[in-house]
C-alpha cells in the first residue's frame, strides 16, 4: 500500500473518530446485561427528555458529570438513547401469533427474559453518518418494562425476540421476496415473517444443529401460518452454498449465523465473497455494524502504514486479527492519493464491492 504523506492529518482525524466510535460502543456494551438502576425507579419519574437520559447514563456506574467529557456525553451518549413504547412491539405478528413455551432440547432452552423499567438495551443497528463516519449507537428503554422469548443455553442467549432483533431484521424482511434462503433457524422469526408476505413464494431454512430443529418443530412450528411455504434443510450453510445445484432453488439469501459482530465478522467476509460469485442479493443481520467494523480495520491498516508499522497480518491471534488479515489482502496494492479517494473507499457501497472480490 502506498499513501501520500500529505494525507496524514485526514487519516489521523479518521482514527480519532474511530476511537470515539469504539469508546461509545464499549460504554454501552459494558452495561447491557443484568443492569438495574442503582437509584429507586421513582427517582427517574421526575425527569423528562435529555435530563432523564443523562440521569440514566450517569447511573450506569454511579458516575457524575465530571467523570464523562461533556462533548462526548452530548455527542455520542445522550443522542443514542430514547424511550420505546410497548405498543410499538405488542402488535408484532410473530409475538401475537406464536406463544413460545418454556422447553428444552439437548443443551438448548426456550424461555422468557425481560427488560425492567428504565433498563437500557440495544435497540437497533448502529447509525453511521456517511460524511464523517461517526457511529451512533441506538439504545432504548421502556418505562414499564418488556418481556420477550429467547433461545439459548444455560450460559448464553443465542437469539431473543427483543426490540433489537425485530428492528435489525425489519429492513431485510421488507426487501425479501420470491424464494428466500435463510441461513440459521433460531426461533424462526425471519422465516415466519417472510412466509406471511404475499410476494414471498418459498422459504428454505438451512440449520446444521438437529437439536435446534427439534426444539423448533416441537414447540414453535405448530403455531406457524403458511407452513407450506417453509422447508428446513439440515446442513452446514457453506456446504449448501458450495453446491451449485442449489442455486436454482433461491432468489436471495438472508444470513444470521452469528450472535454478535465480533463472532460474525469472518463469517460475513466469507459470505461476501460467495455473494460476489453467486451474483444474487445477500442480506445480513447487523450489516451496518459489520460494514463499520471493516471500515475501522481499513483505517487501522492505513494508520499502521503511516507509522511504518508493518505487522504480520497473517499471524492472527483472534477473530478481529483474522478479519484485518482478510481485509488487508484486498487493499494492500492500493495507491492512495486524495481525501476523496479515502472517503470513497470507506463508504458502504465501496466496502461492499471490495468484499465481493
Amino acid at each position: 500500500m502506498k499513501i501520500d504523506r500529505r494525507l496524514e492529518g485526514y487519516i489521523y482525524a479518521l482514527g480519532d473518530m474511530m476511537e470515539n466510535n469504539i469508546l461509545s460502543a464499549e460504554f454501552f456494551n459494558e452495561h447491557f446485561f443484568n443492569w438495574m438502576p442503582t437509584t429507586d425507579i421513582s427517582y427517574f419519574e421526575s425527569f423528562v427528555g435529555e435530563e432523564l437520559i443523562k440521569e440514566l447514563l450517569l447511573d450506569l456506574d454511579g458516575l457524575s458529570e465530571d467523570d464523562v467529557e461533556e462533548e462526548f456525553l452530548n455527542t455520542y451518549l445522550i443522542p443514542a438513547v430514547k424511550e420505546v413504547k410497548r405498543e410499538d412491539f405488542d402488535n408484532n405478528l410473530y409475538l401475537k401469533t406464536i406463544k413460545v413455551p418454556n422447553a428444552k432440547k439437548g443443551k438448548y432452552i426456550l424461555g422468557k427474559l425481560e427488560y425492567r423499567p428504565y433498563e437500557l438495551f440495544p435497540l437497533d443497528d448502529v447509525k453511521v453518518d456517511e460524511e464523517s463516519f461517526m457511529e451512533l449507537s441506538q439504545i432504548g428503554y421502556f418505562k414499564d418494562g418488556f418481556s420477550y422469548p429467547f433461545l439459548g443455553t444455560q450460559d448464553s442467549v443465542w437469539m431473543s425476540l427483543n426490540p433489537n432483533e425485530i428492528m435489525t431484521m425489519d429492513k431485510h424482511i421488507k426487501k425479501a421476496k420470491g424464494n428466500v434462503l435463510v441461513l440459521g433457524l433460531g426461533m424462526g422469526y425471519f422465516a415466519f415473517m417472510i412466509a406471511n408476505k404475499k410476494d414471498a413464494n418459498k422459504v428454505i431454512i438451512i440449520e446444521k444443529d438437529q437439536s435446534i430443529i427439534d426444539l423448533f418443530n416441537e414447540n414453535i412450528y405448530p403455531s406457524f401460518t403458511n407452513k407450506e411455504k417453509i422447508q428446513i434443510v439440515k446442513e452446514d450453510a457453506f456446504k449448501y452454498l458450495d453446491n451449485k445445484e442449489n442455486d436454482v432453488k433461491f432468489d436471495m439469501v438472508f444470513a444470521d449465523l452469528w450472535h454478535s459482530v465480533e463472532d460474525g465478522i469472518n463469517i460475513f467476509l466469507r459470505l461476501k465473497e460467495i455473494e460476489g460469485r453467486k451474483n444474487k442479493p445477500f442480506m445480513y443481520w447487523l450489516d451496518t455494524s459489520l460494514y463499520a467494523m471493516v471500515r475501522r480495520s481499513i483505517i487501522t491498516i492505513m494508520i499502521e502504514h503511516l507509522e511504518n508499522e508493518h505487522p504480520r497480518y497473517d499471524i492472527a491471534r483472534d477473530e478481529i486479527d483474522k478479519a484485518i488479515n482478510s481485509i488487508y489482502k484486498k487493499i494492500k496494492d492500493l495507491d492512495i492519493n486524495s481525501e476523496s479517494q479515502i472517503h470513497e473507499l470507506l463508504s458502504e457501497k465501496s466496502i461492499d464491492k471490495l468484499l465481493k472480490k
